[in-house]
């Protein structure tokens, strides 16, 4: 039947067969991203600097200061990963405002807030100079890493269809 002759009502649209698995690639995007994208790219971004900078020094290796940069950078990282996958695949399997709720603090917390993470990890070091220093070098970094997690954000709570999954008794 043509789509002009259906009812032009969303409680009737939602009850059609295939109907909810058309569409929904931003929200599969952002899934994606959570599972798999963000932990992979920063997983591997880590790593390369890293290595980069052992290769420039391998002397750098016995450095207390580098050692200690690395337990930051990593512990840092391992905790934005579980948070990341936990919120995709809550936003994958959970139907509920919850997920949504989660997955946009798990946005914020694991992209601004995993700079903010590293100043912290040098505080708890006691070293709040570098905390400070830190803060001043990735400062460019902290603004940009906002800019995500703000679109994201937006998407999440002004998508029809991500009202439509999470929310369906507001239709």
């Amino acid at each position: 039947m043509p789509d002009r002759y259906r009812s032009q009502d969303p409680a009737s649209q939602r009850d059609m067969p295939g109907k909810e698995r058309q569409g929904g690639i931003w929200l599969t995007l952002l899934i994606f991203i959570f599972i798999v994208g963000r932990p992979l790219w920063h997983g591997v971004t880590q790593s390369l600097v890293l290595t980069r900078q052992w290769q420039a020094d391998p002397a750098i290796w016995y450095d207390i200061v580098w050692q200690r940069h690395c337990r930051i950078i990593w512990s840092v990282f391992f905790l934005t990963t579980l948070l990341s996958v936990s919120a995709g695949i809550m936003l994958w399997k959970t139907r509920r405002p919850a997920a949504v709720w989660y997955a946009v603090a798990v946005l914020w917390l694991a992209w601004p807030g995993a700079c903010l993470a590293q100043s912290a990890g040098w505080l708890w070091y006691g070293d709040p100079v570098r905390a400070a220093l830190w803060l001043l070098a990735e400062r460019k970094n902290l603004v940009f890493s906002c800019i995500m997690p703000f679109i994201w954000t937006c998407y999440l709570y002004r998508s029809r269809r991500v009202r439509a999954r999470y929310w369906p008794d507001d239709t």
